[in-house]
């Protein structure tokens, strides 16, 4: 089996890099919306299982936690352009980034 190792130094660059850039705070709800979708083969009638998405990507903080989420991205920064929407390309060289093989 494959085991992957997080690095503190890439991890870090990677939150704030995912900060600075112009992303809608919506877009979790998005990717969730995504997944979904792949899971059910499907594109309309989907449930939207938030809570669960946001448990399991973005969960930092414990259950009694005022802030139990980190959510990166930020409306007041967001222009709606087609060059300030993230691509899933960029999303999967961030992926690779993040996690290297141990």
């Amino acid at each position: 089996m494959t085991r992957y190792v997080l690095k503190p130094e890439v991890v870090r660059d990677c939150l704030h890099r995912l900060i600075d850039a112009p992303i809608h705070r919506m877009f979790p709800g998005y990717l969730c919306l995504q997944q979904q979708s792949g899971l059910d083969n499907r594109k309309t009638g989907l449930s939207f299982p938030y809570n669960e998405f946001f448990d399991d990507y973005l969960r930092v903080g414990e259950d009694d936690s005022d802030k139990p989420y980190f959510v990166p991205f930020n409306s007041h920064r967001y222009v709606e352009s087609n060059s300030s929407r993230i691509s899933w390309q960029k999303l999967r060289r961030l992926n690779a980034v993040v996690f290297s093989r141990a």
